[in-house]
């Protein structure tokens, strides 16, 4: 297909445009959506998890920056920067609805463990944004069939 393009120096027919726009496509989405096992959720649930626990501790930072760390090693190097890739364009109207959800969920816990005095707030938050990445996840891996 493309050697008859170089050579003839002819337009491409419909479908040849409509094949090599399919293509630049799915290698885009190969970049920018990697297959990524179970585990990846799992631990990135776990992380979210404890940082919202991390909550009911008198020192929350104790925990919390080495979630972040964890957080920042294994999503870099599992998906932005994985094996052959040096960095992935991230698509902002996949991950905004996916971040407002965590945030909220994280501002609700703030605002009603102020309002009430509860700390069982922050384990029902870490049980929500567990729950949301692990949801999250499944969704991905059946949507992103490459997944591992």
């Amino acid at each position: 297909m493309v050697s008859s393009m170089e050579t003839d120096g002819g337009r491409p027919s419909r479908a040849e445009a409509q094949a090599a726009l399919d293509s630049a496509r799915a290698a885009e989405d190969a970049v920018r959506y990697p297959p990524l096992s179970t585990w990846f959720f799992v631990v990135m649930a776990a992380v979210l998890a404890a940082m919202s626990l991390a909550q009911l501790l008198d020192e929350p930072r104790l925990v919390m920056v080495p979630c972040l760390v964890v957080a920042l090693v294994v999503g870099s190097r599992f998906w932005f920067h994985r094996d052959g890739v040096a960095w992935v364009s991230v698509s902002g109207s996949d991950m905004w609805p996916f971040l407002a959800v965590v945030l909220g969920t994280a501002v609700a816990c703030v605002v009603l463990a102020e309002l009430t005095g509860q700390a069982w707030v922050w384990v029902v938050g870490a049980a929500v944004q567990a729950a949301i990445v692990l949801r999250t996840g499944h969704r991905y891996r059946r949507e992103h069939a490459g997944a591992r």
